[in-house]
């Protein structure tokens, strides 16, 4: 009985095995099934006889070229002035991933890149390129990026601008600062400049953002300052007056409490409590009002503190709100109260 039992046990075990070799099998017919596919398309798109249109469907689905010889005659098109600026395109997105290794390419992809002359579609492909690369460590700041931050194109002047910024670039950050002063030499509109300026590093911009947030008419800069400056002390104040008041609009309210929270954690209770109070408080800010404050309770950190040995006043009010005692019964804010309940378990 225990050799049969044996057996059953071996034969199962073969069958496992053979089944896992047979499904190897199976995939690596339908890798090799889709490489010659691509091959066949790659084929189509270089055989210069056929209509352009017929050139770029053939291959646009497939991302990678895996025949070398194919790559080598897909960098010939790239570089060649006799194909159009659409082919040209397709053969640079197709070899994108390539361009690091061969500088004669790079070099002229740049050189697309940062001349507002080139062909549309050929120098879009170049932005979406370089854009992919930039996020490795293979592009780094390109020496054409200064001369682009005027560029008349606005995707590449913003992508120029972005880069050099992130980069702590101590002169584009100044005239975007100037921007914000004298709206005839902006570079962006001015809630794009505060946000591109919110990029560096270093926040020596604060003094000009917090200036356009007390004076501006414009509501998006403002909406976009509020946003940025949630770690400048000379500017908390002027967020905690806008959190909680009626009087402002629901995102104005929403981005202040959110500047808050990342700015001065330690005390967003007392930046939430009056926004559950208030009977005119969305319930989408009462419940974001609630969540920051999930964030805050649930580490371990807070739990495991005196603070957390008893249920305050705050935890109360919360239990309200979950049980449907609070100013708003809506369903969203109770749902986040529970939530709170549940993570941060507060010791009634």
């Amino acid at each position: 009985m225990k050799n049969i039992f044996l057996l059953l046990i071996l034969a199962s075990i073969a069958i496992g095995m053979n089944g896992q070799v047979s499904k190897r099998d199976s995939i690596a017919s339908e890798v090799n099934a889709y490489v010659q596919t691509v091959n066949r398309a790659a084929a189509i798109f270089l055989d210069r006889q056929r209509p352009t249109g017929e050139r770029l469907k053939a291959i646009a689905p497939h991302a990678i070229i895996y025949d070398e010889q194919q790559v080598e005659q897909f960098r010939r098109v790239l570089l060649s002035n006799d194909e159009k600026p659409e082919i040209r395109a397709m053969a640079l997105n197709k070899l994108c991933s390539h361009i690091e290794k061969d500088d004669a390419v790079y070099k002229q992809v740049v050189a697309w890149f940062a001349n507002p002359e080139t062909p549309k579609v050929l120098r879009d492909e170049t932005l979406r390129c370089i854009g992919n690369l930039s996020f490795s460590t293979i592009v780094g700041v390109l020496d054409v990026y200064p001369k682009m931050v005027t560029d008349p194109d606005t995707p590449f002047r913003v992508f120029a601008i972005s880069k050099l910024v992130a980069n702590d670039d101590a002169r584009t950050k100044q005239l975007l600062v100037n921007g914000l002063q004298n709206q005839g030499t902006a570079l962006v509109p001015p809630a794009l400049a505060i946000r591109l300026l919110d990029l560096a590093p270093k926040k020596d911009y604060y003094p000009a953002v917090y200036k356009v947030l007390q004076e501006t008419n414009d509501q998006d800069a403002r909406l976009a300052a509020g946003q940025a400056l949630g770690t400048y002390p000379e500017a908390r104040q002027k967020l905690i007056t806008i959190s909680p008041d009626p009087n402002e609009q629901e995102d104005f309210r929403i981005s202040a409490l959110l500047a808050l929270y990342a700015g001065d954690k330690d005390n967003i209770v007392t930046y939430v409590t009056p926004i559950l109070q208030d009977k005119s408080a969305s319930p989408k800010l009462q419940a974001t009002a609630i969540q920051t404050t999930i964030n805050t309770r649930k580490t371990m950190a807070y739990r495991k503190s005196k603070k957390a040995q008893k249920a305050d006043d705050y935890d109360r009010m919360i239990k309200d709100i979950a049980e449907g005692r609070g100013v708003s019964t809506h369903a969203d804010v109770r749902e986040t109260a529970n939530k709170y309940l549940l993570l941060v378990r507060p010791n009634f």
